[in-house]
């Protein structure tokens, strides 16, 4: 990889490039460039570029350069000549190159992105009637697609589209309000998000990255599925499974029967294991799909295969006695724990009157 760039640094090594040398860039090359509303020529010409580009932004208020990640693998940042910065994420970039790495982002809306390469973001659902993102974005559209079912499988779309569409080594989904972080000591800040290199280094030890786990204590992922959803659709999954897949079914049970449970549909894991994971997965929801009617079902329980797929996983970990690496993530959202706590209790005593 090549790295060149319009601006000095003192520690950085890189060619030195002007305008003129647009020509000379490679697929796997890097260009370092500051800009501001003076170069917004220039600005539109390496858009076209297949490089990636890294595009420090001395300005507040440019409409041009209002975006992170798109799908011409532009960086939009204020990080002017904060070398530091500049080198983790080149240094990020060479190790994801050679090792296909590729963490994608499920989002409906321009976001705080973070600024690695690593990170593709992936535009689902509402945000698709967006002109802006869907010019500038992956979204989850496609040939093998399953984007107009964004509704009921929610961040499920994004992931189809990486499981089938879109070549890596390794692979994992975040959303674009909650993401890994680099350790379990670090802070929750978009800067500390998980690199490529910390992911190889956990993969070479344990076959999935999760989030740690959610506990709920008083109630089981049974309980508090039917409590909180409808629940024909888990049900009809239970049925499913012990069927059809009857050597899945004790594991099925047993985590039915916890107060645990790896939630969000998050994970990063190798190509081998996301795809076999994925060809379980979609094959049970695509079947409970054709026996359930969700037609009358409320916009939020609509999203039922989302809703079931957070319970799958760890079926299908258990199953196959897979290493499973429990990693601190960052939520963005304030959290209402009140009203989180009330509504509970609230679904709690309805179910038991």
């Amino acid at each position: 990889m090549k790295v060149y760039s319009n601006c000095k640094f003192k520690t950085l090594q890189y060619i030195d490039f002007n305008e003129n040398e647009i020509g000379i860039l490679e697929k796997d090359d890097l260009l370092i460039l500051k800009i501001d509303e003076q170069n917004k020529d220039l600005f539109d010409q390496i858009k076209l570029l297949n490089c990636y580009k890294l595009i420090l932004d001395k300005t507040e208020n440019a409409e041009f350069l209002k975006y992170n990640l798109t799908k011409e693998n532009i960086i939009v940042t204020k990080y002017e000549n904060n070398e530091n910065k500049i080198s983790k994420i080149i240094d990020d970039l060479s190790v994801s190159q050679q090792n296909k790495i590729n963490v994608y982002i499920s989002s409906h809306k321009l976001y705080n992105f973070p600024t690695y390469f690593t990170y593709k973001p992936i535009i689902v659902g509402v945000g698709l009637k967006n002109e802006f993102l869907k010019q500038n974005f992956i979204t989850d559209e496609g040939d093998l697609s399953i984007s107009n079912k964004n509704e009921s499988y929610c961040e499920l779309t994004a992931l189809y589209k990486a499981y089938k569409e879109i070549d890596s080594d390794y692979f994992g989904l975040v959303h674009y309000r909650r993401l890994f972080l680099d350790s379990n000591l670090s802070n929750k800040k978009i800067d500390n998000v998980i690199t490529s290199k910390t992911i190889l280094k956990i993969l070479s030890k344990y076959d999935f990255i999760l989030p740690k786990k959610r506990h709920y204590y008083i109630e089981s992922n049974y309980s508090h599925y039917i409590h909180a959803h409808v629940k024909e659709p888990l049900d009809k999954t239970i049925e499913i499974i012990q069927k059809e897949y009857p050597e899945y079914y004790p594991y099925l049970k047993k985590h039915l029967k916890r107060t645990t449970g790896h939630y969000f549909n998050m994970f990063i894991t190798s190509r081998k294991y996301g795809n076999e994971y994925l060809d379980f997965l979609f094959e049970i929801l695509f079947k409970v799909e054709k026996q359930i009617d969700i037609s009358n079902y409320s916009a939020v329980e609509k999203r039922v295969y989302g809703y079931i797929s957070e319970l799958l996983l760890d079926v299908y970990i258990d199953k196959n006695q897979l290493k499973v690496k429990n990693q601190k993530y960052l939520f963005f959202d304030k959290q209402n724990w009140f009203k989180k706590i009330f509504n509970f209790i609230k679904r709690k005593l309805k179910h038991n009157n």
